[in-house]
């Protein structure tokens, strides 16, 4: 072999030992980022699954109360309209409303499926920190970040049952007016109309607050440039800049 072959081969060397340091060291740390689901994507697929129960709040809100107002509109002391079809119309909006309860569960169920293992995951990242200070930083914002999902779970629980009484509820009236739909039975009626109406406000109180906690989460948690991001002095005051 020539002399020049041999210096470029002695040159090459220490490159390719070099190369080949550094492609273990990726497929290393690519191993150690695959242990799982990709973590913004776990990020990513719950808050689509929040927003999709933020969603069918607002429209299981709607639907609840187009519900009872053509209750209402049957009962009322005033009603001059065709019986038959004001009829028909509480019979379609009770089926609208019985039906977006059972699309909200549909919705809430694969969120509380989606946060299992992404809050699990989270914690368990957590013993993966060298660094003690963004450990803890991590932790901070770990606890509120299912703080802000916990809220969603507790308005949105209680809201599944109170859609279900309050469906319930709707069809028994539309079953008591079937066979006994007069003046009189209209008349017997309007006291629970009024707890009719007064389920319908509690279930869109719950309703409203499970869109809230929605919101809050999305706005805190959203992928970067996926939204403006805000930072409450909270915030600020409780995540210091790290230390140099």
């Amino acid at each position: 072999m020539k002399r020049s072959n041999l210096t470029t081969a002695a040159l090459a060397l220490p490159l390719l030992l070099t190369l080949g340091s550094c492609a273990g060291f990726t497929d290393s740390m690519r191993g150690f980022f695959s242990r799982g689901k990709d973590g913004p994507s776990q990020v990513d697929d719950l808050l689509a699954r929040i927003e999709a129960v933020q969603v069918q709040c607002e429209t299981a809100e709607k639907a609840s109360r187009e519900a009872v107002a053509a209750l209402h509109a049957l009962v009322s002391p005033d009603f001059q309209g065709d019986p038959l079809a004001a009829y028909e119309e509480l019979l379609d909006r009770i089926d609208a409303s019985g039906k977006q309860a059972k699309q909200l569960e549909n919705a809430v169920q694969p969120m509380k499926r989606a946060a299992g293992p992404f809050f699990a995951q989270w914690e368990a990242d957590l013993a993966e920190f060298s660094n003690p200070e963004l450990r803890q930083r991590s932790q901070t914002r770990l606890d509120r970040t299912r703080a802000r999902y916990d809220a969603i779970v507790r308005s949105v629980d209680p809201a599944l049952v109170t859609f279900q009484t309050f469906n319930a509820n709707m069809r028994d009236h539309a079953l008591y007016l079937e066979n006994d739909f007069n003046a009189n039975s209209v008349a017997s009626l309007r006291g629970s109309v009024r707890v009719a109406s007064e389920q319908a406000a509690q279930l869109n109180g719950y309703l409203k607050a499970t869109m809230n906690a929605s919101e809050q989460y999305v706005q805190k948690a959203a992928l970067r440039g996926q939204m403006e991001m805000t930072r409450s002095p909270a915030d600020e005051e409780q995540e210091p800049a790290p230390r140099r």
